[in-house]
């Protein structure tokens, strides 16, 4: 788990925020550019494999909420292949022109809702920092091409609120 890093210069320690993946300013510019271009906040491609981003385009939109999709696990997100922390996609979030502030989100990305001992996940630190409610799924989610979604292989995961602690 990544909580802080030393120092060498001061022989200190330099907190770090929670599950925060650190990445210099260029490259965290280059991806907040890229996420605020996109047409639609689907932050991921097609693979062989996987036809997720083609699939949750279908997905329909929740009332009073803003749906962002991408590849995800508990501690982070996947931005086309590189792996953020949910600081920078608040950042693409707040930054996008078909984000209404203070406008719920409904993360379409696998796992992000599955909390640690803390009750942290990526949901409740993008909540956090927008200061918003997420929700995201607890387990993977299984899209199909007409836009249906599951939460878990055998259904047995959920969508989960998250509610800002600031």
């Amino acid at each position: 788990m990544r909580k802080s890093l030393t120092s060498a210069s001061k022989g200190g320690t330099i907190n770090k925020r929670p599950y925060e993946i650190i990445k210099p300013r260029k490259k965290r510019l280059e991806i907040i550019r890229r996420g605020v271009s996109e047409e639609r906040p689907i932050f991921a491609v097609d693979t062989d494999t996987n036809k997720f981003a083609s699939y949750v385009r279908n997905v329909p939109p929740k009332k009073d909420f803003y749906d962002v999709a991408l590849h995800g696990a508990p501690t982070s997100a996947e931005f086309f292949g590189e792996e953020i922390d949910a600081y920078l996609l608040s950042s693409i979030i707040r930054n996008r022109k078909d984000y209404t502030p203070r406008t719920k989100v409904r993360l379409l990305s696998c796992s992000t809702g599955n909390t640690d001992e803390t009750g942290d996940c990526f949901a409740q630190l993008l909540a956090n920092e927008l200061r918003v409610d997420v929700e995201a799924p607890t387990k993977k989610i299984y899209v199909y091409p007409d836009g249906f979604f599951k939460i878990g292989q055998k259904n047995d995961g959920k969508m989960k609120l998250f509610h800002s602690r600031k």
